[in-house]
């Protein structure tokens, strides 16, 4: 069930689409949605200087923090203008931040989040492993910008047999029983396929529980996989694309390429992640 859904909300553009799209999945379940402000303070200075620098920093904080909390209203109150629904501040420090905001979402069903940037850079990229590997819950990724589609009306299956996929399957549930059109995409480099008494397994299964499973989409190629994938999703007319969030995040995404950064980094539609 998905009676609890929590949006990360912020100044950026974006927020108010993730707002939406939180509030619309939250009327559609019988459930609640909320917001959550993230406010990182500074850590207080440590070292030779760090008594010197003390009462400098104390100042420094106390105007932070003021900012902070003035910013957090703001967003609240244009939270509250557009989808009339509570917003919290989840209050941290910056060697804190994963740790605090992952126990918080921890009481969720779902998070909608921004995506991560590509550098691995600021607070979405935090949101964004907070809420996909640390909450243990799913999240949902929301595009930068929306065309007014419902999302869940037609939902795209990244297919690999593999627990993350199945997992997230499991999990996106709610989301298939309540989906007009479910497709599978099974896109691989192999020269045989050998996956695909799996995927049939799978589809049986959710037809077994009533949910409106169509015709697979397997696709052999050899390179750039992500991108055959999004354009699969896009062929099929997804509005909603559920993966499982494959590998570890960060260090091995930027090693060896990563599957998972790339969708994220190109979708132009809502995202179902899990880990």
């Amino acid at each position: 069930m998905l009676r609890k859904i929590a949006v990360h909300a912020d100044a950026t553009p974006g927020a108010l689409i993730r707002v939406e799209i939180a509030a619309e999945l939250a009327r559609a379940h019988g459930g609640t949605a909320e917001a959550f402000v993230v406010n990182v303070t500074p850590l207080p200075p440590y070292g030779p200087g760090a008594v010197v620098l003390a009462s400098a920093f104390d100042s420094m904080r106390a105007t932070i923090i003021e900012r902070l909390h003035v910013e957090a209203k703001a967003v609240a109150d244009a939270v509250d203008a557009a989808q009339k629904i509570p917003t919290h501040v989840v209050e941290t420090t910056g060697d804190r931040t994963l740790i605090d905001v992952a126990s918080w979402l921890r009481c969720v069903d779902l998070t909608v989040l921004p995506p991560p940037r590509p550098d691995g850079a600021g607070q979405d990229d935090a949101m964004f492993q907070a809420a996909v590997f640390g909450a243990g819950s799913p999240a949902l990724m929301a595009p930068l910008s929306r065309n007014g589609a419902t999302v869940g009306r037609t939902v795209a299956i990244a297919w690999k047999d593999c627990r993350e996929a199945a997992r997230a399957i499991h999990d996106a549930l709610p989301l298939l029983h309540k989906a007009e059109s479910v497709r599978f995409l099974a896109v691989h480099g192999d020269r045989a396929y050998h996956g695909q008494r799996a995927l049939d397994r799978m589809m049986e299964s959710l037809r077994g529980r009533g949910i409106a499973v169509g015709d697979a989409v397997v696709a052999r190629v050899e390179s750039h996989q992500s991108e055959a994938l999004l354009d699969a999703a896009r062929t099929v007319g997804a509005d909603l694309l559920v993966m499982g969030a494959y590998g570890r995040w960060r260090m091995s995404e930027m090693l060896f390429g990563g599957f998972t950064q790339h969708v994220m980094d190109h979708a132009d539609i809502p995202v179902f992640l899990s880990h």
